[in-house]
């Protein structure tokens, strides 16, 4: 079996640190891919040169691309759908059911319109970063190629330099810097929130296990209010957040998971413990692995 990471941000790094445990079982670790945006066909013939140059009889591609945020628009995400649909379709006419992608997907964008979601099926975009998401997932569904989707939640970790922050990091970030965080939310906003290394660990347990293909939401389940997030990172770091919230609330809704739709094999970290390690981190005490 042969690997190929595409997208080191948060959540492709996770990936990629947590599968340094199964080289032994591998063989080789995995291929990591940085992606070229501005050209889908530079993209298709990096994959199938890595795949190629490492005899690869079946391939696990794990997609945890990404540079468009929730607010981003359709041209960009467009581009980035592009990429996608050559990479993907490009693969998977050279190795057919011998390719399994591992999509990291969006709960909340796919999600949004649903407020508390109980069913799988609950699909309710509200804006384009949702709509594409689902129709990555639909070109998966079109070709017939095998895949896991990965529906996530709100995801926090240890950002390295030039990673995109979400909510819970750009608070606790001005918390610590005394600066002011802009949100375009309200007080009450209700998301939740889920610790990229509980993610990592399950998308790569779900390879080496060779899980079967399907839809699956990784959430914590636990509704987290953005006033309640302030004062989760002030208990943390003894310092409140100055919070700024934006005239034009562009992201109001709630996006909640029934416990009922989470994975039973999943394992949800403690959010306060979380964010203590990562505020102790920040201050330089803590390096996460």
């Amino acid at each position: 079996m042969v690997s190929i990471i595409v997208g080191l941000g948060l959540l492709g790094s996770a990936v990629a640190r947590r599968f340094e445990r199964f080289v032994p079982c591998l063989g080789e670790p995995p291929e990591l891919l940085q992606i070229d945006w501005n050209c889908a066909e530079t993209v298709k013939n990096q994959l199938l040169q890595v795949a190629g140059d490492r005899g690869a009889q079946r391939l696990e591609l794990i997609w945890s691309a990404g540079r468009a945020g929730f607010l981003s628009g359709d041209e960009e995400l467009r581009a980035e759908y592009n990429v996608f649909e050559r990479a993907v379709s490009s693969l998977y006419e050279q190795y057919g059911d011998q390719l399994t992608v591992n999509l990291l997907s969006s709960a909340g964008g796919v999600h949004e319109g649903s407020g508390t979601v109980s069913a799988i099926e609950q699909v309710a975009a509200r804006r384009p970063y949702g709509a594409w998401k689902l129709k990555q997932e639909q070109l998966l569904a079109d070709i017939a190629c095998p895949a896991r989707i990965f529906r996530l939640s709100s995801v926090y970790g240890a950002l390295r330099p030039r990673q995109r922050s979400g909510m819970l990091n750009v608070l606790l970030e001005r918390a610590l810097d005394g600066g002011l965080a802009d949100v375009y939310a309200s007080p009450s906003t209700l998301r939740d929130y889920v610790f990229v290394d509980d993610v990592a660990r399950y998308v790569v347990d779900s390879v080496m296990a060779q899980r079967q293909p399907g839809i699956q939401i990784l959430a914590s389940g636990r509704p987290t209010s953005v006033d309640s997030l302030g004062k989760m990172i002030l208990a943390a770091t003894g310092k409140h957040v100055r919070i700024q919230y934006g005239s034009e609330r562009k992201n109001t809704a709630d996006i909640v998971f029934s416990r009922s739709l989470i994975p039973t094999d999943f394992r949800v970290s403690s959010m306060e413990e979380t964010v203590r390690l990562l505020a102790a981190r920040k201050r330089g005490g803590i390096e996460f692995r």
